[in-house]
């Protein structure tokens, strides 16, 4: 860790790019703070990591025993999105090739 942030080996995609809490793992929403600027050793990449507003749950004991710090399990379970009801099977009715 570099100036008390979590380790850029040890996030996942969405808390590197700060769509999720870089400590907790929560969606971030548009209500985050920056927690500083880290570079990631492997690759040389420089990632600007967020946090949750106004305080992180990740930030307490959570946080000091590796919770949402890419601990496999650490991270909640991902809600599954939302898609529009099936197509019914069958020609196309219009459209550009209808």
């Amino acid at each position: 860790m570099s100036g008390g942030l979590p380790d850029p080996e040890r996030l996942d995609q969405r808390q590197l790019i700060g769509v999720t809490c870089a400590l907790c793992g929560r969606y971030l929403g548009i209500r985050a703070r920056e927690l500083g600027t880290v570079r990631h050793a492997r690759y040389g990449y420089t990632y600007r990591l967020w946090g949750c507003l106004p305080e992180c749950a990740g930030a307490g004991a959570g946080a000091a025993a590796g919770a949402g710090l890419g601990v496999p399990g650490s991270l909640p379970t991902p809600v599954p999105a939302r898609h529009h009801a099936p197509r019914p099977a069958g020609p196309s009715s219009g459209g550009f090739f209808g």
